[in-house]
């Protein structure tokens, strides 16, 4: 479950980039990385897919963007919002 998230910004299909990561995941079907970005798909009204990013703002107002990409999640501190 998603807790103390303000708002989920969602980027699609290759339009958007996390830069300045600081994690890097590998994941498979099933899992509890997939259930996390089903969980984010849902919060910002879509359904998941490939090459996507979200941006997560804290009840805080930090920032968090995260990018699913074959397989791999990614999370860094800033987006690239460019198709690529």
């Amino acid at each position: 479950m998603i807790c103390n998230v303000k708002s989920v910004k969602r980027y699609g299909y290759r339009s958007a980039m996390v830069m300045s990561r600081v994690l890097a995941l590998s994941f498979e079907r099933g899992d509890s990385i997939d259930g996390w970005r089903r969980e984010l798909a849902e919060e910002a009204n879509s359904r998941p897919d490939n090459h996507e990013c979200y941006s997560v703002e804290s009840m805080t107002g930090q920032v968090l963007h995260i990018q699913f990409s074959d397989w791999m999640c990614y999370v860094g501190f800033t987006i690239d919002v460019n198709p690529w």
